[in-house]
Order: C-alpha cells, then sequence, then structure tokens
C-alpha cells in the first residue's frame, strides 16, 4: 500500500511539473541532435519597452532589436515584442559554433504588416558574416534560397506567410546540409536546394527591407522544453522502482 502511494504522489509531482512548464513561452534555438537549447529569450519581457533588448536568458546575444509593448499590432505573448522595422540587421548569436552534423530549429512568432506589395523579410543562417541561406517573403510568396547560387531556389506551395496576423514558425537545417525544413502554423515543407552546405552555423540574421518601409515584428512562441524528458525520466524511475 505504501509503495503505491509512493508511485501516485511521484506522478503528481511529474504531472504538475508539466502543467506548470508547458506554457514557458520563448524564443528559442534547439539542437535537436544533442537535446540542448542553446538560445533562448522569454519574448523581450524582461526589457523596457522603447529601449534596447537585454541579454537573453540562455546563451550567446542580440544586436539590433527594438522592444515595444504598443498596441498595434500588439503582442502574441505577454506584454512585449521586438519591432524589427528600419533595424537592418537584427541578429541572433550563439555562445558557441555549432558543428557540422547536428540540427538546430530556430522557433518564434513574426508577424509582417507592411501595406507594401514588395515587402521583403529574410531569415538567414549566418557562418560568421557568411549569409548561407536564407527563408524569404516577397510580394506576397515565400521562397528559399541559397545565395551562392541566385534567387530563387525553392518557391512554397503550404508552408506560406501571411501578412498581418501572427503565424508560429520554426526553421530546422542540419549543418552540411542543403535543404531546411519550415513549419508555419503546423504545416511543414522542406525548402529544397537553399541552403549552402557549411561546416558550421553561428547564428540567425533577419533582415527586412521595402519600398518605403517595412513593418515587421517578432515574439515568443512556447518553448521546447524538456517535457518529453521530464515524461520520460518519470516513467523511468516509476519502473525503476517498480522493479
Amino acid at each position: 500500500m505504501l509503495k503505491k502511494m509512493k508511485k501516485v504522489t511521484l506522478f503528481s509531482v511529474l504531472v504538475f511539473l508539466l502543467l506548470a512548464t508547458s506554457g514557458v513561452q520563448a524564443i528559442v534555438v534547439e539542437n535537436v541532435t544533442t537535446g540542448q537549447i542553446i538560445f533562448s529569450d522569454d519574448g523581450f519581457e524582461d526589457d523596457i519597452a522603447g529601449g534596447a533588448q537585454n541579454a537573453p536568458t540562455i546563451g550567446g546575444y542580440y544586436t539590433n532589436a527594438n522592444v515595444s509593448n504598443a498596441a498595434a499590432p500588439g503582442p502574441y505573448d505577454g506584454a512585449n515584442y521586438a519591432d524589427l522595422t528600419g533595424v537592418g540587421n537584427f541578429e541572433i548569436y550563439f555562445s558557441n559554433a555549432v558543428a557540422a552534423g547536428d540540427t538546430l530549429r530556430l522557433s518564434f512568432a513574426m508577424n509582417i504588416t507592411s501595406n507594401y506589395d514588395y515587402n521583403d523579410t529574410r531569415v538567414r543562417f549566418m557562418d560568421g558574416n557568411v549569409e548561407l541561406g536564407l527563408f524569404e517573403q516577397y510580394a506576397g510568396s515565400t521562397y528559399g534560397w541559397d545565395e551562392a547560387t541566385g534567387w530563387p531556389s525553392y518557391t512554397a506551395t503550404s508552408a506560406l506567410i501571411v501578412r498581418d496576423t501572427w503565424q508560429e514558425i520554426s526553421i530546422e537545417a542540419m549543418v552540411g546540409a542543403t535543404d531546411f525544413l519550415v513549419t508555419i502554423d503546423g504545416t511543414s515543407e522542406l525548402f529544397t536546394n537553399s541552403l549552402q552546405a557549411a561546416t558550421q552555423f553561428t547564428g540567425f540574421r533577419f533582415t527586412g527591407t521595402a519600398v518605403g518601409t517595412d513593418n515587421w515584428y517578432m515574439d515568443a512562441v512556447p518553448e521546447p522544453m524538456t517535457i518529453s524528458m521530464l515524461g520520460l525520466g518519470g516513467l523511468a524511475l516509476l519502473r525503476r522502482r517498480r522493479g
């Protein structure tokens, strides 16, 4: 009876932890191969609106993000978000480069509210200051291209950017590969031949250009925390206790 009660108590604690952590929001870069989060920010919630961003919660640093809490378009999560309008290159750098063979996943929310037909929004894979390839919204269409070979390498048909609304986006690629996977609001598409085969990734660069202005914004999405690992660890612990 005592053993059964201990198992129930342990299970209850695990459920509580899962519920308590499942709502955490962040801008995240995850090394899928190792299971480590190598860059994470709380979506600018610890920053002061109207100023520059603080250091991220985990790893690396930002450049050129303006923190906003304006009502339009309003945040996707919390009170603050990043206004990338007119900042040039907004960049995320890792503390350590990610080597060939490892797979990275960048997760964030994005809202493009430009009224200009040729608004051009780009998310680039970086090796130092070398631009390896990019995911792009241009003139209402979504593209991928290897910057060594020209534009565009790939035209999307299902994972599409929609202007004037927040969308959850993840971009995933293996270092050394020439393709990357884009998921937008649950719809995934492989962007083929859109990336140079590199020996490392050091960060991401976000660039917006347009005829007149480039209004676009960034915020947090649910963080891919070690919820599944916690669950598996709990099951393993229960099995050990049962044995």
